[in-house]
Protein backbone atom coordinates (compact mmCIF):
# COMPACT_ATOMS: atom_id res chain seq x y z
CA UNK A 1 0.00 0.00 0.00
CA UNK A 2 1.66 3.19 -0.90
CA UNK A 3 2.36 5.71 1.91
CA UNK A 4 1.82 9.24 0.24
CA UNK A 5 3.37 11.24 3.05
CA UNK A 6 6.42 9.14 1.87
CA UNK A 7 6.34 8.85 -1.47
CA UNK A 8 4.61 12.20 -2.61
CA UNK A 9 7.48 15.18 -3.66
CA UNK A 10 6.79 17.93 -1.86
CA UNK A 11 5.00 16.46 1.19
CA UNK A 12 6.87 16.12 4.49
CA UNK A 13 5.54 14.76 8.25
CA UNK A 14 4.34 17.57 10.01
CA UNK A 15 3.47 18.30 13.64
CA UNK A 16 -0.13 18.55 13.68
CA UNK A 17 -1.68 21.75 15.01
CA UNK A 18 -4.95 20.79 16.75
CA UNK A 19 -8.51 23.16 18.00
CA UNK A 20 -10.78 21.48 20.22
CA UNK A 21 -13.78 21.08 18.66
CA UNK A 22 -15.92 23.32 21.17
CA UNK A 23 -14.53 26.12 20.10
CA UNK A 24 -16.73 28.53 18.41
CA UNK A 25 -14.89 31.47 16.40
CA UNK A 26 -17.91 34.23 17.55
CA UNK A 27 -17.00 33.22 21.26
CA UNK A 28 -13.64 33.69 20.42
CA UNK A 29 -13.49 37.11 18.83
CA UNK A 30 -15.74 38.46 21.69
CA UNK A 31 -13.24 37.26 24.26
CA UNK A 32 -10.36 38.88 22.26
CA UNK A 33 -12.44 42.26 22.03
CA UNK A 34 -13.71 42.05 25.74
CA UNK A 35 -9.57 41.13 26.78
CA UNK A 36 -8.46 44.65 24.99
CA UNK A 37 -10.76 46.56 27.52
CA UNK A 38 -9.00 45.39 29.97
CA UNK A 39 -5.68 46.97 31.12
CA UNK A 40 -2.33 44.69 30.81
CA UNK A 41 -1.57 45.37 34.91
CA UNK A 42 -5.13 44.30 35.90
CA UNK A 43 -5.10 41.04 33.92
CA UNK A 44 -4.58 38.02 36.05
CA UNK A 45 -3.88 34.66 33.70
CA UNK A 46 -4.62 31.14 35.52
CA UNK A 47 -4.29 27.72 34.53
CA UNK A 48 -3.25 24.60 36.50
CA UNK A 49 -1.46 22.02 34.92
CA UNK A 50 -0.01 18.57 36.34
CA UNK A 51 1.67 15.16 35.35
CA UNK A 52 1.44 11.70 35.86
CA UNK A 53 4.52 9.82 37.32
CA UNK A 54 3.84 7.14 34.66
CA UNK A 55 4.04 9.36 31.93
CA UNK A 56 6.93 8.39 29.49
CA UNK A 57 8.44 10.54 26.56
CA UNK A 58 7.09 9.05 23.54
CA UNK A 59 10.12 9.82 21.53
CA UNK A 60 13.84 8.26 21.69
CA UNK A 61 16.85 7.64 19.91
CA UNK A 62 17.89 3.89 18.20
CA UNK A 63 19.96 2.89 15.33
CA UNK A 64 18.68 3.49 12.04
CA UNK A 65 16.25 0.57 10.82
CA UNK A 66 15.71 -0.52 14.85
CA UNK A 67 12.74 -0.03 16.99
CA UNK A 68 13.27 2.16 20.17
CA UNK A 69 12.12 -0.39 23.08
CA UNK A 70 11.49 1.23 26.17
CA UNK A 71 9.24 -0.25 28.69
CA UNK A 72 6.79 1.35 31.45
CA UNK A 73 4.45 1.04 34.05
CA UNK A 74 1.17 -1.04 32.94
CA UNK A 75 -0.19 -1.09 36.92
CA UNK A 76 -1.78 2.57 36.76
CA UNK A 77 -2.74 1.67 40.99
CA UNK A 78 0.83 3.32 41.66
CA UNK A 79 0.49 6.38 39.14
CA UNK A 80 0.54 9.46 41.33
CA UNK A 81 -0.43 12.97 39.99
CA UNK A 82 1.42 16.21 40.54
CA UNK A 83 -0.13 19.46 39.52
CA UNK A 84 0.57 23.02 39.95
CA UNK A 85 -1.73 25.69 40.36
CA UNK A 86 -1.19 29.18 39.84
CA UNK A 87 -1.86 32.92 38.59
CA UNK A 88 0.19 35.02 36.32
CA UNK A 89 -0.38 38.94 36.23
CA UNK A 90 1.99 40.75 34.27
CA UNK A 91 5.70 38.93 35.20
CA UNK A 92 5.29 37.75 38.91
CA UNK A 93 3.51 34.65 39.51
CA UNK A 94 0.79 34.73 42.06
CA UNK A 95 -0.17 31.93 44.60
CA UNK A 96 1.60 28.91 43.21
CA UNK A 97 0.61 25.59 44.61
CA UNK A 98 1.92 22.64 44.00
CA UNK A 99 0.07 19.81 45.23
CA UNK A 100 -0.57 15.73 44.84
CA UNK A 101 -4.09 14.83 43.35
CA UNK A 102 -6.05 15.72 40.79
CA UNK A 103 -7.68 19.26 40.65
CA UNK A 104 -11.45 19.32 41.16
CA UNK A 105 -14.04 22.53 41.25
CA UNK A 106 -13.75 22.05 45.31
CA UNK A 107 -9.77 22.46 45.20
CA UNK A 108 -10.36 25.35 42.66
CA UNK A 109 -12.29 27.14 44.82
CA UNK A 110 -11.03 26.92 47.63
CA UNK A 111 -7.47 27.99 46.63
CA UNK A 112 -9.05 30.92 44.68
CA UNK A 113 -10.15 32.38 48.00
CA UNK A 114 -7.91 31.27 50.28
CA UNK A 115 -4.14 31.42 48.19
CA UNK A 116 -5.13 34.21 45.09
CA UNK A 117 -7.87 36.62 46.42
CA UNK A 118 -5.25 37.91 48.93
CA UNK A 119 -2.74 38.68 46.56
CA UNK A 120 -5.13 40.64 44.06
CA UNK A 121 -6.34 44.46 43.50
CA UNK A 122 -9.47 45.63 43.62
CA UNK A 123 -10.39 45.71 39.62
CA UNK A 124 -8.03 43.11 38.74
CA UNK A 125 -10.12 40.59 36.31
CA UNK A 126 -9.08 36.93 36.59
CA UNK A 127 -9.18 34.89 33.31
CA UNK A 128 -9.21 31.20 33.11
CA UNK A 129 -10.14 28.75 30.94
CA UNK A 130 -13.78 27.25 30.58
CA UNK A 131 -12.04 23.42 32.25
CA UNK A 132 -14.75 21.52 33.19
CA UNK A 133 -14.16 21.30 36.85
CA UNK A 134 -14.38 25.11 36.84
CA UNK A 135 -17.86 25.85 38.50
CA UNK A 136 -17.86 29.23 36.73
CA UNK A 137 -21.18 30.96 38.69
CA UNK A 138 -19.18 30.10 41.81
CA UNK A 139 -16.01 31.60 40.62
CA UNK A 140 -18.31 34.62 39.51
CA UNK A 141 -19.53 34.85 42.63
CA UNK A 142 -16.75 34.47 44.59
CA UNK A 143 -14.25 36.98 43.04
CA UNK A 144 -16.79 40.08 42.19
CA UNK A 145 -17.73 39.77 46.01
CA UNK A 146 -14.00 40.47 46.77
CA UNK A 147 -13.91 43.37 43.97
CA UNK A 148 -12.23 41.84 41.75
CA UNK A 149 -13.56 40.92 37.71
CA UNK A 150 -16.49 43.78 37.67
CA UNK A 151 -18.89 43.26 34.86
CA UNK A 152 -18.67 47.04 34.32
CA UNK A 153 -15.17 46.88 32.83
CA UNK A 154 -16.21 45.16 29.87
CA UNK A 155 -15.58 41.53 30.68
CA UNK A 156 -17.90 39.32 31.29
CA UNK A 157 -17.68 35.41 31.51
CA UNK A 158 -17.98 33.46 28.29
Amino acid sequence: MPKPHLETPGLDAKKKQTRYRECDEKEREAFLSALEKIPEEKRVWVDETGMDSDEIYPYGWAPRGSRCEAQKQGNRSTRERINLVAGLKQDALLAPVIFSGYCDGNFFLEWIKVALIPELAKGDVVILDNAPFHPAEKITELLQSAGLNNPDNGFKQL
